[in-house]
């Protein structure tokens, strides 16, 4: 008897990529999707009116990062930074936890974040994680080399 194991998204991905020499497109995988027999079917939310709320959702989270605001730092220097920041509610903020964008709780000013300590962490502790993704992301890119040893010797301090 043959038992058959779900594959995960990766592996059906990949199995269509491998069709298409390589190459991957958001429609390309909901057409595959659409069947209900896909094994791709479960990954996507088919209730018309729930999916259209949660992309709503999805495009304020957007609209909100879009704002972008300019001010002088301390070497005088002009800079451009997102104008809200996301963060969890500094009472229930917990040092261990990894919150991703979609888990924390509200967006507030950079000012804000940068003015509040628990705030004021969390951006540092997504500042490490944006570092780690980044090396994950082009440590076989040798052109990255540079960069990513100065981002490990900016941790090391």
């Amino acid at each position: 008897m043959k038992i058959q194991t779900k594959k995960s998204s990766s592996d059906l991905i990949k199995k269509i990529s491998d069709e298409l020499d390589g190459e991957i497109t958001a429609d390309i995988l909901l057409e595959r999707a659409k069947n209900s027999k896909s094994q791709l079917h479960a990954f996507f939310n088919w209730d018309d009116t729930e999916a259209a709320y949660l992309y709503r959702v999805i495009q304020a989270k957007e609209l909100i990062r879009r704002c972008k605001v300019t001010y002088l730092n301390e070497y005088k220097e002009v800079i451009t930074v997102r104008a809200y920041v996301n963060v969890r509610d500094e009472n229930t903020a917990d040092e261990d936890d990894v919150a991703t964008d979609d888990s924390r709780g509200k967006y507030v000013t950079f000012a804000k974040a940068l003015n509040t300590p628990t705030y004021n962490e969390q951006m540092m502790q997504q500042c490490t994680r944006d570092i780690a993704i980044f090396q994950n992301k082009y440590s076989a890119f040798n052109a990255a080399k540079k960069i990513i040893q100065t981002m490990q010797d900016f941790l090391i301090q």
